[in-house]
């Protein structure tokens, strides 16, 4: 088949340029021929090792998307979120100009390009276009301040029609949990649950055996630093398990690609407050494929103690790498998973409660065996990249119905 990707920043990386690349490395290991068209790329920053070999084209928009963030007074907000609507409307149909006139597929990996794929159907009707929603334009949460909430309800509501608009031409959603395909269906489109993939055999290894008097107890954690992520309480958990005597350390991947000032000082604040900061490693700049490889081999359990409904890729590499996780269970990730069997739970902003099941993956052999094989078993199954790259093309090929 020949496919292309859309997605408009490949100049970061996060979980979704992440997801855009290790597709199209799936997809092309397949067989197919596949070309990403993106608005933004830096192959240096993006995950270097993972767009090689990859044929990327830029369609080279007006003025930088990132040139659209950054305001801090509600009507500066709301001037910013009108100009990237703006923004990405005209790098949709740059995009469109930009693709190749003969795809079979494509597939829509950013939440804005599915602009580009559904006009895309006008100029070739036979060609098949998925969108992988992972976050709905429209999406909101509610805002402190009642004109703030107002604003977020009135650009919500506009992004709820346009994506009605140009939804009509996509046949088919994917989506990673039930949550977000809720949201999705009130497009009225076909919408496909199936929870985001990893590169198994490359994250692979033996499932992990723990034992804190034969070396310090290693604890990890990774994502985008941000609030939400709540590293704070893994911080927490490694002062918890000090004082019980354990020698307990941590490393956080924490990247700060959101450059915020604000929280970045408060969060070193924090740190430096918590009594533990010599036992801490923490990857402001991040850790590429490799890195991460050898800090899964080194680390003895994975914690993700988010305390808001999200995804996290990472949570499934640990589990492929055979560490034993311990996650949030008000996230996206707890509902894919079998709490005891696959990972262990925690409620948010508790990390006493991390910190007692850390206790229990130490103190009980057995369930850390069977945390560790059959939470790596079901990434295996029902995670893994190139399946899910078989299931992207197979999705393409049945009929769908409105």
């Amino acid at each position: 088949m020949k496919i292309a990707i859309t997605h408009f920043n490949l100049t970061i990386e996060s979980g979704d340029t992440r997801m855009a690349l290790s597709i199209a490395q799936a997809l092309k290991s397949l067989g197919h021929e596949v070309v990403i068209y993106a608005a933004e790329f830096n192959p240096e920053t993006c995950f270097p090792n993972l767009n090689h070999g990859l044929d990327v084209k830029t369609v080279n928009s007006i003025s930088p998307l990132s040139s659209t963030q950054g305001a801090h007074t509600l009507w500066g907000k709301v001037t910013e979120r009108l100009r990237r609507i703006k923004a990405y409307n005209s790098t949709a149909k740059l995009m469109l100009d930009n693709l190749s006139r003969d795809l079979d597929l494509i597939i829509c990996e950013n939440d804005y390009s599915y602009k580009a794929g559904s006009d895309y159907k006008k100029i070739n009707p036979s060609c098949r276009v998925i969108w992988i929603m992972n976050n709905p334009p429209f999406f909101r949460s509610p805002k402190i301040g009642f004109l703030k909430d107002i604003a977020s309800r009135l650009i919500s509501a506009y992004e709820r029609v346009s994506a009605k608009k140009f939804g009509v031409s996509i046949d088919w959603i994917v989506v990673y949990d039930e949550a977000t395909a809720r949201l999705a269906r009130s497009l009225n489109r076909p919408v496909q649950v199936i929870g985001n993939p990893v590169d198994f055999e490359k994250f692979y290894q033996s499932p992990k055996k723990i034992n804190p008097l034969e070396h310090p107890l290693r604890l990890l954690s990774v994502g985008a630093l941000t609030p939400q992520r709540r590293f704070e309480d893994t911080i927490e958990t490694v002062s918890i398990l000090r004082k019980k005597g354990y020698n307990c350390l941590a490393t956080i991947v924490c990247n700060d690609h959101w450059a915020s000032q604000e929280y970045l000082a408060q969060f070193k604040s924090f740190v430096h407050e918590s009594g533990v900061e010599s036992s801490l490693n923490l990857k402001f700049s991040g850790a590429n494929d490799e890195e991460l490889i050898k800090l899964y081999k080194e680390s003895d359990i994975f914690i993700f103690p988010s305390n808001i409904a999200i995804w996290g890729v990472s949570v499934f590499e640990a589990m492929a790498a055979g560490l034993p996780a311990i996650i949030s269970n008000v996230t996206d990730v707890a509902k894919a998973l079998e709490e005891d069997k696959h990972a262990l739970f925690a409620p948010p902003l508790s990390p006493s409660s991390i910190a007692k099941n850390v206790l229990r993956l130490v103190e009980d052999i057995e369930l850390c065996k069977t945390v560790s094989s059959e939470g790596q078993n079901l990434v295996r199954e029902k995670f893994n990249l190139k399946n899910y790259a078989i299931f992207l093309t197979n999705l393409s090929l049945s009929k769908s119905k409105s």
